[in-house]
């Protein structure tokens, strides 16, 4: 029996300040919000991630890049992320399922 490892589609909704990671349940000074995963630690979002070195360099966006566009979701509308040249889908990442589920 071969372990296949699912990718998905995860949406960054925003960002939770002084919280617990539903991932492994470190306490947090922000934590993610994604859809369909709850508040996730942006160091566990990152191991959970699909490397595409088409869209980063290294392969997968720093922890403090994935905080960083939480707190613009959050804080700005579409209409002010678009003119900041934001579009949609740069709040959507693809990760392995399996390994955001506690």
């Amino acid at each position: 029996m071969t372990s296949e490892k699912k990718a998905e589609n995860a949406s960054i909704q925003g960002y939770e300040s002084h919280c617990n990671c539903d991932h492994c349940g470190r306490p947090l000074k922000i934590g993610i919000q994604l859809s369909g995963y709850g508040v996730i630690g942006a160091d566990c979002l990152n191991a959970a991630i699909v490397p595409n070195r088409n869209t980063w360099r290294a392969g997968k966006p720093t922890a403090d890049w994935l905080r960083t566009l939480a707190k613009l979701k959050q804080r700005d509308s579409a209409e002010q992320l678009a003119r900041m040249g934001y579009h949609p889908s740069h709040f959507v990442l693809e990760v392995y399922a399996q390994k955001l589920v506690a």
